[in-house]
């Protein structure tokens, strides 16, 4: 039977999971969970701000569903671009993540770094590259123009301001990210199942058609699932591409909640938009679960590539170029900006006029751009902080503790990963309003803090499930007591996914412009600033400056830590070596 002191120990081992999940659950509850019923109060009018507002009526509710307005129809239109954009991203990402992860053994995690680094890129910058290439006077037309396929001064009037100029920018902004899903879920393929159907007599495209697709059905549902939710929601990107014919619903919200002043209205249809979320994350829940997401953001240890199983010589060299072209891809509108950021012109078009420094001379004078930055590093530090501190104990919680509700308790730490972020600033919008909280710089690192704890959940627990637990019971059995363990032997071990979690979050806010922009106030950030600059292009060139020395710099923190990730990687295998030896 059981003593006193050793039922209080199981007492407090039980009770362990619910202390140390209390912080982030609390923020999500009280920065998530209730500004979105917040939201559904003011779309059936319990809840009031406004004199105009109305109270206790679902007339705003009948008359959308009634499809009297436009409204449905802007829903429709966004589904049917959201399901456009995830096929295209998937389809493209498919063939370069099969070929780094059965194919190109060596390098491939570098190479897949140079596919994910494009999101270091300002988005807003990335945009606006996009506008220089499809303008009028972009690189498209002019040479269209110079080989007389067009008149000067006739552009093709769909490549800007189109549907078509929205589904190409989405694509672009997704793929990069849509590759690692569908990388770790063809890297786990066990590889003698390849070489069996190979010995066996089976064809290449047999063995992929039998084998490797069926197997990497979770990652392509995960990719599928991370670009078609969020996308759905999608409104700085049409409003600057789009054009009225690339007008989406969440353009919609966004006019309701700002120049329409229609909050109700604008809570209907940000609650009907999170509703659909929620039936979608229902629909695709196995690829939201902790542990598969979890794998998504590990990319563990590489498997031995499949070699010639994979593919012939032939197709080595097809899947080689593809990469090429991705990565071409990818990189073009960047090194667009970069050249431009040395443009003596002070207009972003096309052609280049002459080198010059200039800029980056000019922007240290620029006090409102310097503040600007000054601002969003200020929000990204405090961001990086507080999500790196709630995600650990949340990351503890869910590695090594396999209590009741796990599922649940990590549901609700991803769901903010899928909900479109203009519901959630709007969201908070109303929960600060409705509280009296003046919007600041805090209120921008809250909602930042939001989106960036899931992030650090998905990058701190799989770190913390490969450390050899026999190490931390070593020393306990030596005396340490749990805290001294933590600092001495398990937080060493974790430190470069600290480092990783807190640069992921400091990236995320320093470039995050939807939530920002409602929940500002008198302090604008970096993105907040290149937004409004966009009027003006004459001003445009001292951003693209800063905008290069911060590509630069995050290249160089992320260099920093993937060798910091790698040299993690061999202390942790070592351990490992140690016992199988001795065993």
């Amino acid at each position: 039977m059981p003593t006193g002191t050793e039922r209080e120990v199981e007492r407090r081992r039980r009770a362990a999971p619910a202390v140390v999940l209390a912080p982030p659950l609390v923020w999500l509850a009280v920065f998530f969970l209730i500004p979105v019923l917040l939201v559904a109060m003011y779309s059936v009018g319990a809840l009031t701000l406004f004199p105009g507002d109305r109270y206790l009526s679902l007339d705003a509710w009948a008359r959308f569903l009634s499809g009297d307005q436009v409204y449905l129809g802007l829903f429709w239109r966004s589904i049917r671009i959201s399901l456009l954009v995830s096929t295209i991203a998937v389809v493209s990402a498919y063939p370069v993540a099969y070929y780094l992860a059965l194919v190109a053994v060596r390098r491939r995690y570098v190479l897949l770094l140079l596919i994910i680094a494009p999101f270091l890129t300002s988005y807003l910058l990335r945009l606006l590259a996009w506008r220089v290439i499809l303008g009028d006077q972009g690189i498209v037309n002019t040479f269209l123009y110079t080989v007389g396929l067009r008149e000067p001064g006739h552009p093709v009037p769909w490549l800007l301001y189109s549907p078509f100029t929205v589904v190409v920018v989405l694509a672009y902004v997704w793929v990069p990210f849509v590759c690692l899903p569908i990388f770790v879920s063809l890297d786990s393929i066990d590889r003698s199942l390849l070489e069996a159907a190979a010995d066996l007599g089976a064809r290449r495209w047999s063995t992929f058609l039998r084998i490797v697709l069926p197997s990497s059905r979770s990652g392509l549902a995960a990719a599928f699932a991370f670009v078609f939710v969020p996308t759905i929601g999608e409104f700085v990107t049409p409003l600057l591409v789009g054009g009225p014919r690339g007008f989406m619903f969440g353009n919609a919200i966004a006019d309701l909640f700002g120049p329409g002043l229609d909050w109700q209205t604008g809570s209907v249809l940000s609650l009907f938009l999170v509703l659909v979320v929620g039936a979608l994350m229902a629909v695709f829940s196995r690829s939201f679960s902790v542990e598969h997401v979890a794998a998504i953001a590990e990319v563990g240890s590489a498997g031995r590539g499949a070699g010639e199983t994979a593919a012939s010589s032939g197709g080595r060299r097809i899947l080689a170029v593809l990469y090429v072209l991705l990565v071409a891809f990818l990189y073009a509108p960047i090194a667009i900006l970069v050249a431009f950021s040395f443009n003596s012109s002070p207009s972003v078009t096309f052609p280049l006029r002459g080198f010059t420094l200039e800029w980056y001379r000019a922007f240290l004078a620029n006090g409102a751009l310097v503040g600007a930055l000054r601002t969003s590093a200020l929000v990204a530090g405090l961001t990086s902080v507080v999500a790196v501190a709630l995600g650990l104990p949340a990351a503890f919680a869910l590695a090594r503790r396999r209590s009741r509700g796990r599922g649940l308790v990590g549901g609700i730490l991803l769901a903010p990963l899928v909900i479109p972020y203009l519901v959630l600033g709007i969201a908070l919008l109303v929960l600060f309003n409705a509280v009296g909280v003046p919007l600041s710089p805090i209120t921008i690192a809250i909602g930042h803090v939001v989106l960036a704890l899931p992030f650090s959940v998905l990058v701190l627990a799989p770190r913390l499930g490969r450390i050899d637990r026999a190490l931390e019971e070593a020393a306990m059995d030596l005396g340490a007591s749990p805290l001294r363990v933590f600092a001495r032997v398990t937080m060493p071990l974790l430190t470069p996914a600290v480092i990783s979690a807190a640069l992921i979050a400091f990236t995320l806010s320093f470039d995050e412009y939807a939530v920002a922009s409602f929940l500002a106030g008198d302090q604008v950030t970096y993105p907040i600033y290149l937004f409004s600059q966009l009027r003006f292009p004459n001003r445009l060139p001292q951003v693209l400056a800063v905008s290069t020395l911060v590509l630069l710099g995050s290249l160089v923190l992320v260099t920093a830590v993937e060798v910091a990730r790698a040299r993690a990687e061999r202390r942790l295998a070592a351990p490992v070596a140690v016992s199988e030896g001795v065993a």
